[in-house]
């Protein structure tokens, strides 16, 4: 009737762990093993394919061109920004508004209002800003092209740095947890912030 690593979990206290725990096994499995050689190879891969579009952005169109601005700021916006879609959107507006000028205050809003009726407010905003920035100034293509490749981009650069982030941390958070017994301990008592 049913796998058993999905069964009821007894409460308060009982031996057994998170449902997750026991289908991943008593070991990590190799190719998450944290190694200064995986981590060499995921930064390797990550970084290439999130540099190499911005570096040829800027080799072949120059830093005043609106793609290789919307490639900078996107890569620098999801490096120092932390706190969730909403503090990163303040900056996104802010940023947009104030200092690029590829959107006005109400587009802002427009945008932000949007995003605010759909499922993934970030990529909804994040994308309407760089299509905007890129439709007003298109250079040699067609408003409409520019536009739907300065979204892509935006959310290219914004994006990949995340996953870089993830497959190079999340080996190591996982040992930390095993090593610790944070799965176990999790089980039998709140999180310390609970109380």
């Amino acid at each position: 009737m049913g796998r058993p690593e999905f069964a009821a979990l007894e409460h308060g206290g009982g031996k057994n762990t998170a449902a997750v725990d026991s289908m991943l096994g008593e070991e990590l499995p190799d190719h998450v093993r944290p190694t200064v050689a995986r981590a060499l190879k995921v930064s390797a891969i990550w970084l290439l394919l999130w540099l190499v579009p911005v570096a040829t952005l800027l080799i072949a169109l120059g830093e005043a061109n609106v793609f290789s601005q919307i490639a900078l700021f996107f890569s620098k916006m999801a490096m120092v920004t932390f706190g969730g879609a909403y503090a990163v959107l303040a900056y996104v507006a802010q940023q947009a508004v104030e200092h690029y000028h590829w959107v006005s205050a109400r587009e802002m809003l427009d945008g932000l209002g949007m995003a605010e009726t759909t499922p993934g407010p970030l990529i909804m905003v994040l994308q309407f800003v760089g299509f905007m920035a890129a439709f007003r100034d298109p250079g040699t293509l067609s408003p409409m092209l520019a536009g739907t490749l300065g979204g892509l981009l935006a959310t290219w650069v914004t994006f990949t740095p995340c996953f870089l982030w993830i497959f190079l941390g999340a080996p190591f958070i996982e040992t930390c947890a095993a090593t610790r017994g944070w799965p176990a301990r999790s089980a039998r008592s709140p999180p310390p912030w609970s109380a």
